[in-house]
């Protein structure tokens, strides 16, 4: 009955993102109609657009923290071995990102697009011999 609280799981992950990628559209739209009638170097402006960045940095960090879970229980899952995290602290890698929001390293674009095309092989390989 493990799988149970597995589909549980990714379907509130899922829901959380999707919430979060509409709040974040909802900060750019909330952005364009405040700075509509404004000048680039007034300092309204340059708040409204401070405060854009902060709130959308927080959103994509909390994007990240999901994406990467879901990613690192999928690795392991298929047992694809991934690099240890940094040692030190803002030391990006290739596969590892510092987000200095949440004080946490999460993985890169790179390392995402190589778990998937590792899981994609595995269940290829598995599923070989039974589709031919």
């Amino acid at each position: 009955m493990a799988w149970v609280g597995d589909l549980k799981r990714y379907q509130d992950d899922r829901d959380t993102l999707i919430k979060l990628r509409h709040q974040r559209d909802r900060h750019l739209e909330s952005l364009n109609e405040t700075t509509a009638g404004l000048k680039r170097n007034s300092e309204e402006y340059q708040i409204a657009v401070s405060d854009y960045f902060s709130s959308v940095d927080l959103i994509d960090a909390e994007i990240a923290e999901i994406e990467t879970a879901q990613m690192l229980r999928r690795a392991e899952q298929w047992r694809i071995p991934t690099p240890q995290r940094p040692y030190k602290e803002a030391e990006d890698t290739d596969f590892w990102e510092w987000h200095a929001v949440h004080g946490r390293y999460y993985l890169t674009e790179e390392a995402t697009r190589r778990i998937r095309r590792d899981v994609y092989n595995e269940r290829e390989m598995l599923m070989k011999p039974w589709l031919t």
